[in-house]
């Protein structure tokens, strides 16, 4: 868990999670996937910085979709509308409470959620979260994101925190899938 440790004072994400919090997730937490609802579009590309950097190295917040059901049901497949439909209601004018604050937060890009409930119109029969999360490229495979969806930990109580599985934990299979489509 020391590879922790070096998150807790310069990452953005770590300064809003106590240090505490982070090693309950790492300790505690589920390992799901995760569909990207929305997400600075550099971190599609490689790393401006070149990756000499161990800080900050052009490291962006996103937004994710996802399920705590590990029974199988929920995959990537299973997240990909519902993570669209969410991302649609950006920037609507909308009458529904529950829409128009995500739809708000989305909008605003300086918000940040944490568990908030995915509408139950979205997803009638799989209960699904949005989150806030730090996508750290020294942890993506190739240092970039080359898929809309990834395997993340998160908090095994609410209000779900939500992070990136770090490529060390990711399986040979999954990081050659991942750097090849």
């Amino acid at each position: 868990m020391g590879w922790i440790c070096g998150w807790l004072f310069f990452i953005p994400l770590c300064k809003l999670l106590k240090n505490s919090r982070q090693r309950e997730i790492f300790r505690k937490g589920k390992v799901v996937w995760a569909h990207i609802i929305q997400v600075n579009d550099t971190l599609f590309t490689q790393s401006l910085s070149g990756g000499a950097g161990d800080q900050d190295d052009d490291d962006a917040p996103g937004e994710l979709v996802f399920s705590l059901d590990t029974s199988g049901r929920c995959t990537p497949e299973t997240l990909m509308p519902i993570a669209d439909k969410i991302g649609m209601l950006r920037g609507q004018n909308l009458s529904d409470p529950e829409l128009k604050r995500i739809g708000d937060y989305l909008e605003a890009e300086t918000v940040r959620a944490f568990g908030w409930n995915v509408p139950k119109q979205f997803t009638p029969r799989l209960p699904c979260f949005i989150s806030t999360t730090m996508f750290m490229r020294k942890h993506l495979p190739s240092r970039c994101l080359q898929q809309s969806f990834l395997p993340i930990v998160v908090s095994h109580k609410s209000p779900h925190y939500a992070m990136p599985l770090p490529e060390r934990f990711w399986a040979p299979d999954l990081i050659a899938w991942w750097t090849t489509h």
